[in-house]
C-alpha cells in the first residue's frame, strides 16, 4: 500500500526566505546545512552555525544525505527543490518530526535536548538553510 508521498506533502509547509542559485538538490545527494529549531511561541530549542547560545559553531554544518529518512519526514519534503544558498523555514508537525531517537539533527547541548524533548508533541519551525550539496561518488 502506497503512503501517498504527494498527498503527504501536501500537508507540509514552509516559508521560502531565500531562492539561492544552481540546481535543486536531488536524492541522495549529501547536504550541509546550518539550522535553528523553534517552537511556534518563537522559543529558541537548538542550532547549528550561527554561534547561538555563546556555541562556537559559527559557520559550522549539519551533514546528511537527501532522501534517506535520517532526518525528520517534515524536513526532507519541506527541503525539496532547495537550491545553495536558500533558506526556508519549514513547520514540523509532531507526527511528521522527531518521532524516533534515531532522526538527525541530534541535539547539540543537553539543555537543547531538554527542550527538544519537552517540544516535539507540538507543532515546532525549522529554519534550515542549504551551505552544500554534493552527489555521493
Amino acid at each position: 500500500m502506497a503512503c501517498g508521498l504527494a498527498s503527504l506533502h501536501k500537508t507540509i509547509r514552509f516559508r521560502e526566505l531565500n531562492q539561492g542559485s544552481g540546481d535543486p538538490i536531488s536524492v541522495g545527494e549529501l547536504c550541509s546545512v546550518s539550522y535553528t529549531i523553534y517552537r511556534l511561541n518563537g522559543l529558541y530549542l537548538d542550532s547549528l552555525g550561527y554561534g547561538k547560545e555563546g556555541k562556537d559553531d559559527l559557520g559550522e554544518t549539519f551533514t546528511f544525505q537527501y532522501g534517506s529518512g535520517q532526518v525528520p519526514k517534515a524536513i526532507e519534503l519541506g527541503m525539496e527543490g532547495m537550491r545553495i544558498g536558500g533558506k526556508r523555514r519549514i513547520l514540523v508537525s509532531p507526527e511528521f518530526g522527531w518521532t524516533s531517537t534515531q532522526l538527525l539533527p541530534f541535539p547539540t547541548s543537553s539543555a537543547a535536548e531538554r527542550r527538544l524533548n519537552n517540544s516535539k508533541k507540538q507543532p515546532l519551525l525549522f529554519e534550515v538553510e542549504l551551505v552544500k550539496s554534493r552527489l555521493i561518488p
